[in-house]
């Protein structure tokens, strides 16, 4: 199956509240308070319709083990992330190798006992 991502950068908190509005009738059933902390200007690039089916399955989730009368709360915070390509392959390739010397001169002996 092929997934085609539409990712754009677009506020996650629309996003969220689409997912929000699936759970809340089922969380108000149950009296679970949700509470949620997302800056409306959060712009994130992200496929909206596949971002929600998560936020919401994992969402959906958190009303059905929460026991009634609980609660759930949603808090959003935005954190810079980035990888730097060149040193992660460097240590990958030296980690590599020194696993392929400690290895090469290891000899495996097996021994069975019987009782």
């Amino acid at each position: 199956m092929l997934f085609l991502w539409k990712r754009k950068s677009q506020p996650l908190y629309d996003t969220l509240a689409a997912a929000l509005g699936g759970i809340l009738l089922n969380a108000e059933k149950k009296q679970i308070n949700v509470q949620v902390d997302c800056p409306e200007n959060l712009v994130v690039s992200h496929d909206r319709k596949w971002t929600g089916e998560a936020l919401f399955n994992i969402l959906d989730n958190a009303v059905k083990y929460t026991p009634e009368g609980g609660q759930i709360r949603v808090s959003v915070e935005s954190w810079e992330m980035y990888v730097k390509k060149s040193t992660l392959q460097i240590q990958a390739l030296a980690f590599q190798n020194s696993i392929r010397e400690q290895f090469s001169s290891v000899s495996i002996e097996r021994t069975s006992y019987m009782l």
